[in-house]
């Protein structure tokens, strides 16, 4: 390997490390495998007429229990949320650049 793609692969490496959570992910499929010996198969379940879920509005109140609580389950939770929304979006996945984007808010 070359000495720039050396770097760049340990530059980003280093990014992950400082941005990224193993141990969310490991957490985010911890969680699912109980749901799905809980509650059983998303899609099965996703698809029953008599079950409906908005996936957007159970993320939400997660959120919103993670704020009241603290317990970080609920973002865990969340996020597998958010995941099952991206997962039977109808919409598109449309890559936008930073004057598109929404921007961080900071306090």
């Amino acid at each position: 390997m070359s000495d720039s793609k050396t770097m760049f692969f340990l530059e980003n490496k280093k990014v992950l490390e400082r941005t990224f959570s193993k141990d969310f992910i490991e957490k985010m499929k911890n969680r699912l495998l109980t749901s799905y010996h809980k509650y059983g198969d998303l899609k099965t379940t996703k698809n029953d007429p008599r079950v409906v879920r908005d996936e957007l509005k159970n993320a939400e109140e997660r959120i919103k229990i993670y704020k009241k609580t603290g317990n970080t389950e609920y973002l865990v939770d969340a996020a597998n949320f958010l995941m099952f929304e991206y997962m039977e979006m109808t919409g598109a996945f449309l890559g936008t650049d930073s004057n598109e984007n929404s921007k961080i808010i900071w306090d």
